[in-house]
C-alpha cells in the first residue's frame, strides 16, 4: 500500500491568494486561479477566482474518489464543466469569455501501484525517481501564449514605457488570448477540442516514483524565469524540512530585485506561489 506525505506552501502575491490546495489519501491538488480581465467580480464581493477554484477543488477532491475507474483527465474535465456552468448559472447573464474566472490546474491520485497525473493549462509537475527526474508542463503557455505577450511587453518598455504603461498597451491583447484559452479549456473539457499544448495527462508505476512537486506558475517562476536552480535542484531542497520556506523567501528577494520588471519580464511584480510536496510512501 502507498500512501501520500503531503506539504505545502501557498502564499498571496498582493492582498489575496487566488491558488488553493486540496489533498486527501488517495490524491492531491493545486489550482491557480486567475480572475476576468475587468475591474468586476460577478459573484465574489474579494475575488470569482477564489470562488471558482474553491468550488473546483472542492469538487475534484470529491470526484476522484467517486468512481475510481473513471480517468483522472475526465474527472478534472467533468469537474470544470460542472463549476463552469454554476458560474453562468449564478450570474444569469451572458458575459465576454475574457471576464469569467479560470483556473491552472495540477493533480495526483494514487491508486494501488499505479499514480495518475494531469497538468492543465500552466502548471507544473515534477516527478522523481533516484536521481531522474522528469519535469510535465504544457508547452503553448511558454511559447504561444505568455511567452508572445511577453515578448511584445520587452519590446514596449525597452522602446521606453514603464511596466504599467506597457500592460495597458497591451490589455486588450491579454483580453483576446484569454478569450482563446477560456474557450479551448471548455471545448476540451466537453470533448470537443484539440488537447495538444493545453493538457497533459499520464501514470506511472509508484514503484518508479519516490517524490512529485506540484507547482503554479508563481513558484516555477524561481526555476523559468530567474533561472536561480534547475528543477532537479528545486525537487532535492523542497523535501527537506524548513526548505520551502526558505526557497519562498528566496523567490520573494528576486522579484524585489527587480521590482519594475526590467532585467525579468513579467505580467505582475509578484505572483500567488504555491508548491506541493508529496511523497509517496510504500508501508
Amino acid at each position: 500500500m502507498v500512501r501520500l506525505e503531503v506539504k505545502f506552501l501557498s502564499k498571496g502575491g498582493d492582498e489575496i491568494n487566488e491558488d488553493c490546495v486540496f489533498f486527501n489519501d488517495i490524491s492531491a491538488w493545486v489550482l491557480d486561479g486567475a480572475s476576468g480581465l475587468s475591474k468586476r467580480n460577478y459573484i465574489s464581493p474579494m475575488s470569482d477566482a477564489i470562488w471558482f477554484v474553491n468550488e473546483l477543488g472542492r469538487a475534484l477532491i470529491r470526484e476522484a474518489r467517486r468512481d475510481l475507474r473513471e480517468p483522472l483527465e475526465r474527472v478534472l474535465a467533468r469537474c470544470l464543466t460542472e463549476v463552469t456552468k454554476s458560474f453562468n448559472e449564478s450570474v444569469k447573464c451572458n458575459i465576454e469569455p475574457w471576464k469569467v474566472p479560470t483556473a491552472s490546474v495540477c493533480g495526483i491520485r494514487v491508486l494501488g501501484d499505479r499514480m495518475e497525473y494531469v497538468v492543465f493549462r500552466d502548471c507544473t509537475l515534477i516527478m522523481r525517481h533516484e536521481n531522474e527526474v522528469r519535469v510535465v508542463k504544457n508547452s503553448r503557455y511558454e511559447r504561444e501564449l505568455d511567452g508572445t505577450i511577453l515578448m511584445r511587453m520587452r519590446r514596449l518598455m525597452d522602446s521606453g514605457l514603464t511596466h504599467g504603461e506597457a500592460y495597458k498597451r497591451l490589455l486588450p491583447l491579454l483580453r483576446s488570448y484569454r478569450a482563446i484559452d477560456v474557450i479551448a479549456g471548455l471545448r476540451w473539457a466537453t470533448g470537443g477540442g484539440n488537447t495538444i499544448g493545453i493538457i497533459s495527462y499520464g501514470s506511472a508505476s509508484t514503484d518508479s516514483i519516490d517524490c512529485v512537486v506540484m507547482m503554479t506558475d508563481g513558484f516555477d517562476r524561481i526555476v523559468s524565469l530567474f533561472n536561480h536552480m534547475s528543477y532537479a535542484e528545486l525537487i532535492r531542497t523542497v523535501e527537506r524540512e524548513g526548505e520551502i520556506e526558505k526557497l519562498y523567501k528566496e523567490l520573494r528577494r528576486l522579484e524585489e530585485m527587480d521590482t519594475p520588471c526590467e532585467k525579468f519580464t513579467r505580467f505582475k511584480v509578484h505572483d500567488d506561489p504555491t508548491i506541493v510536496v508529496v511523497k509517496l510512501i510504500s508501508d
